[in-house]
């Protein structure tokens, strides 16, 4: 049978009678589940549970936003596709951090881009206002990141 051709549709219809389907794609960290990674995301809850509601706790997390934003939709006329002349560059980013804990927000800022230094000062403002509001507590702070560990603790 070397003759035989098979069209694209024809195989589309063979998976679609199995049960196939196209799905959009979720990416899975490897680690995620391996043996000594769900041990020590098991310490850090057992952790979090019994010395953690001890002290205050300061969550800390960072997003990014594109600010780039257009229009979805447009007129044509019948016929015609409503098309959007663009560049291939679609703006800045912006970062943000922010620190909560059970009291509401205590800090935030907004960065081009995030990496140590200013990480550190945001940090170092955090604590700055920790100690102000609430003098001679133990503070824990959390990154809100897949970590098995308190970033910080003062």
């Amino acid at each position: 049978m070397p003759n035989i051709e098979v069209s694209t549709s024809t195989i589309d219809r063979l998976l679609d009678g199995h049960g196939y389907s196209v799905k959009l794609l979720t990416q899975r960290p490897v680690d995620r589940n391996r043996a000594d990674v769900k041990q020590l995301r098991r310490r850090y809850a057992q952790w979090l549970q019994s010395e953690g509601t001890t002290q205050q706790r300061y969550y800390i997390d960072e997003t990014n936003f594109n600010v780039w934003c257009s229009r979805s939709f447009g007129r044509a006329k019948r016929g015609a596709p409503a098309c959007r002349l663009s560049t291939s560059a679609k703006g800045a980013n912006i970062n943000v951090i922010a620190c909560m804990s059970a009291n509401g927000l205590v800090h935030w800022t907004i960065a081009d881009k995030v990496h140590w230094a200013v990480f550190n000062d945001f940090l170092a403002e955090v604590s700055r206002k920790v100690s102000q509001q609430e003098p001679g507590i133990q503070a824990v702070f959390l990154d809100l990141q897949e970590r098995t560990s308190p970033c910080s603790a003062g």
